[in-house]
């Protein structure tokens, strides 16, 4: 990244890179605009990737799409720009445009560490997306060993079960999933974890060191208020067999049989106050979605 005196480095580190809450500061916005602006002159492929990081952070990742797309076409596929794309795309929550992208970084010539890390990315979310369609074995058997590849479709396997026994279809599914993580991105600007767990109920878990458990509160009402707001009666009876909800731990720390819900008249803040106050908060291995 080029250190010229006359880009702000500091914002865009700031706004883009570090996990934050985002901000609607005007002011901060601007300077950020105005640094990127800059950086295009000195780096044109990385500022289209820092502007389209900017529409994602305004919470309008659709213009930020068409952006880097418009930008692929006029510059090739550049894998700065294939990365851009991705982001994108995950913050739309759009899962087949999602799917493309990694697909497409994949395909690109990128170091070991880069394509380890979206590989890992790409069989994560086509694991929870239950979507195994497309490239997904061509990806496994070019990528991994037999053993491996048997680890990954038992996974898959074993997701797809959950739902089924659950009565939850795939499309109910993905909705969940869009709705939340929609609005785990319009708030804040870091990346989670993600668990399908297999308790009383089927539980999707979002997981984030950074948040303290009066976010995990917050964002808990936040995604089940969005998700009830759906006007969509089929869909509001599978999606009862799912509990949503956040917390600020690692997943193996999630104690077995844990619930937000009871039968009790407490409120929503004090189950998870009680249920998460004593609970280690160890280091995250954090993975984008």
């Amino acid at each position: 990244m080029n250190t010229d005196p006359q880009v702000d480095i500091d914002i865009i580190n700031n706004m883009l890179v570090n996990e934050h809450r985002k901000v609607s500061n005007p002011f901060k916005l601007k300077r950020l605009r105005n640094a990127i602006i800059a950086f295009k002159k000195e780096d044109y492929l990385q500022g289209i990737s820092l502007d389209a990081s900017y529409r994602v952070y305004i919470n309008q990742p659709k213009k930020g799409y068409e952006l880097v797309k418009d930008a692929i076409k006029k510059h090739g596929n550049h894998f700065i720009l294939a990365h851009a794309l991705f982001a994108c795309a995950n913050e739309l929550g759009d899962w087949p445009l999602v799917k493309s992208a990694l697909e497409n970084i994949l395909t690109l010539d990128v170091s070991d560490i880069d394509k380890h890390d979206f590989l890992d990315i790409y069989n994560h979310q086509s694991i929870m997306n239950i979507d195994d369609s497309g490239k997904f074995y061509n990806i496994l058997e070019d990528f991994y060993a037999i053993e491996e590849q048997q680890k990954i479709k038992d996974n898959f396997a074993m997701t797809a079960n959950m739902l089924v026994e659950h009565d939850v279809s795939i499309m109910t599914f993905r909705k969940i999933l869009k709705v939340a993580i929609a609005q785990i991105y319009a708030t804040y600007s870091l990346n989670f974890n993600v668990l399908l767990s297999d308790q009383k109920d089927l539980q999707l878990v979002f997981s984030s060191d950074y948040w303290s458990i009066e976010d995990t509160i917050e964002m808990t009402t936040l995604i089940n208020d969005a998700i009830l707001a759906i006007d969509d009666d089929d869909f509001q009876v599978e999606a009862d067999e799912v509990e949503v909800f956040c917390i600020n731990f690692s997943m193996d720390k999630l104690p077995e049989n844990f619930s937000i819900y009871n039968d009790t008249d407490d409120d929503l803040t004090g189950l998870i106050k009680s249920r998460m106050k004593d609970t280690p908060k160890p280091n995250l291995e954090v993975l984008d979605v």
